[in-house]
């Protein structure tokens, strides 16, 4: 196997993306043929794996697509639900075309917003990839924004979990839920929540 290919696979924990190899200078039909000779698993359009293993479904999808991790899948990344996602959220920026993506083979919920880069960071998945996802913060905004579609076992246990977390910041969840226009009954709960934890 290519030593760049090899150095990749090792770099992103045995998952990667054409757009990734492109980038390092592998071409595509160099991945297609390491798939041919067994080397490499082809497991989606432009997704790549060692022979036999299963795919960094994080990763590959925030590398792929121009969205951000959000909602329950957040929440699910920073470990404040037990509920795994059956679909991946992903945050787009206003405008951007998800109708031609046909996200639900893919299992992707498109989510669209004009404050698209309001709290977006980086953080390392379960397998230790870099996944783009929005801060804590954004994260309770968007639970409790949309909360026809965000189940409310999800929206309470995440909160819970929230305020026992040490990297949380009460004033940066104020500031988004006035930037986002966020239901007063968060602000409620959080102050209920406070009371209870002290």
């Amino acid at each position: 196997m290519n030593p760049k290919i090899n150095q990749l696979l090792k770099k992103y924990h045995g998952t990667i993306t054409s757009k990734i190899a492109v980038k390092q200078g592998i071409s595509r039909s160099s991945l297609d043929y390491l798939v041919q000779k067994g080397e490499l698993d082809k497991d989606y359009p432009g997704v790549y794996t060692l022979a036999g293993q299963f795919a960094d479904e994080f990763f590959w999808r925030s590398n792929i697509y121009n969205g951000v991790f959000s909602h329950e899948t957040a929440a699910f990344l920073y470990g404040w639900t037990t509920t795994t996602p059956l679909i991946y959220d992903m945050t787009f920026a206003a405008g951007y075309n998800t109708a031609s993506k046909n996200f639900s083979k893919i299992l992707i919920a498109p989510h669209h917003t004009k404050f698209f880069d309001l709290g977006l960071i980086y953080f390392n998945d379960f397998d230790d990839n870099p996944v783009r996802i929005y801060d804590r913060e954004r994260t309770i905004c968007d639970l409790f924004r949309d909360q026809k579609r965000v189940d409310i076992w999800v929206r309470i246990e995440s909160l819970k979990a929230y305020m026992c977390d040490s990297k949380r910041n009460l004033q940066q969840l104020k500031h988004y839920g006035k930037i986002l226009h966020v239901n007063d009954s968060l602000f409620e709960l959080v102050g209920l929540t406070q009371q209870f934890l002290n």
